[in-house]
């Protein structure tokens, strides 16, 4: 509970965390700070296009809470409705939920996946 308390604080206050835009071009004396290994300045080094990796992962922390946290929400609002359907009717409906399941649990999960987000753009929504 304490390390998530921590991840929801980072997401929460992550524009007064994050030292740079995690968008911003970065330069040093008109030079464009690329690769840079973590130093004082930058604490987990730049990407190739001059980018602070450390508030890229701050500012990353409320659409990655974001999305795992409307996903629990919809996992559990679907997953219950339909175990009750399942648990009420019985018989039929329920051996037809589980064939659905069963074909479900068959398909390969980072190949469908990646068809998935070939076919539809990566986004937030689409994750």
């Amino acid at each position: 509970m304490i390390i998530l308390l921590i991840y929801i604080l980072v997401a929460f206050f992550a524009p007064l965390i994050a030292p740079f835009d995690p968008n911003t071009k970065l330069k040093i004396a008109g030079k464009l700070v690329r690769l840079s290994p973590p130093n004082g300045t930058f604490l987990l080094g730049t990407t190739d296009m001059g980018r602070d990796v450390f508030s890229q992962l701050i500012m990353g922390s409320r659409v990655a809470l974001l999305v795992g946290v409307i996903a629990a929400v919809l996992v559990t609002f679907i997953g219950t409705n339909i175990g009750l359907l399942s648990g009420y009717y019985g018989g039929i409906i329920d051996s037809i939920i589980m064939r659905i399941v069963d074909i479900i649990y068959g398909i390969p999960f980072i190949p469908f996946v990646i068809l998935l987000v070939s076919l539809l753009k990566p986004s937030v929504w689409n994750i």
